[in-house]
């Protein structure tokens, strides 16, 4: 497998790791109720959008990679990637989330669909590595 995508694959998976911890500190901090709304959606944001891009950007390195004869392995850890991180963050911090507005007072009675969201995903997110895989399966098959 090629270098730059395990090297990429661990500092991407270092910097979300550090954001969802970040999260998770934050929320359980005693600081103001302001500084922590806007230090959770800051880090937050950049986990919610940043994990799909580097997943996608990790099939396409895997994708080559199988296409050009090498191993598959890449769709297997760009697939743990997403899901490891997409679960953290949308069913682990989510749920933190709502507990701390609960426990602060600004719950306003809405109910947390994140963690049905969270497991959407890592069902779509499987469904595209398959898929991928088989397409550049059969790609090579033909190919030759």
């Amino acid at each position: 497998m090629n270098k730059l995508f395990f090297v990429l694959l661990a500092a991407l998976s270092c910097i979300f790791l550090y954001l969802i911890f970040s999260n998770f500190t934050v929320l359980n901090s005693d600081r103001g109720l302001d500084y922590i709304m806007d230090a959770y959606h800051r880090d937050a944001d950049w986990v919610t959008y940043g994990v799909p891009l580097a997943y996608l950007l990790l099939l396409t390195l895997a994708n080559r990679e199988y296409y050009r004869g090498g191993s598959p392995q890449g769709f297997l850890w760009s697939g743990l990637f997403f899901i490891l991180l997409t679960a953290l963050d949308w069913i682990f911090i989510s749920n933190e989330f709502f507990h701390f507005k609960q426990r602060m007072g600004v719950w306003k009675g809405e109910y947390s669909l994140a963690g049905i969201f969270g497991l959407f995903l890592i069902l779509m997110c499987i469904l595209l590595t398959m898929g991928s895989y088989f397409l550049i399966k059969t790609m090579r098959k033909f190919r030759s």
